[in-house]
């Protein structure tokens, strides 16, 4: 795949293992291939988005990005490859606040959205901030969700180096 697509998947799964703490021939990771019809919304610039899970309990699951040189991108490593991928430090940025705190609340799991405003702030030295609150309701018996949803406070911090930091405050 001259694209980059298997490299990226392929790091992608040894991620997943690792975070998993899989071998990584049990770990499914999706999408399967480069075809644009399966690729997920989740994608940002030329950062593939990917989720992996275990083949014996799908519910086991990470989510993120890779590049086609390999990187992988979480919240926890290379954040900043996101925010580049993204044009935040360009002119003309690809995404708004909305959507990058969407991609960051995809990535922390199942039952994440994104509740209130999100607020992009860069400075004319390339350093800024990114802020905004997720809520997770955990599932419950039988699926419907258990209990009251999980608030936190979520903070991305960005250098002018082009690189990013995660970190996230529980509210209640």
């Amino acid at each position: 795949m001259r694209s980059g697509f298997g490299k990226a998947q392929a790091s992608f799964r040894q991620y997943a293992a690792h975070a998993l703490k899989l071998a990584p021939e049990r770990v499914l990771v999706s999408p399967i291939e480069e075809d644009p019809s399966v690729q997920l919304d989740e994608r940002v610039g030329q950062a593939w988005a990917f989720y992996g899970s275990s083949k014996d309990r799908p519910s086991m699951q990470v989510r993120g990005w890779a590049i086609a040189d390999g990187t992988v991108v979480s919240p926890r490593q290379n954040l900043g490859v996101l925010f580049e991928e993204a044009g935040i430090w360009t002119a003309t940025p690809l995404l708004a606040a909305e959507t990058l705190a969407d991609r960051m609340a995809w990535a922390m799991g199942m039952n994440h959205r994104v509740v209130g405003p999100s607020t992009l702030q860069i400075g004319a030295n390339g350093a800024g901030t990114l802020t905004f609150q997720v809520a997770y309701r955990p599932p419950g018996p039988g699926g419907a969700g258990g209990g009251p949803n999980r608030i936190q406070q979520c903070k991305v911090t960005l250098t002018a180096n082009h690189k990013a930091r995660w970190s996230t405050t529980a509210l209640k």
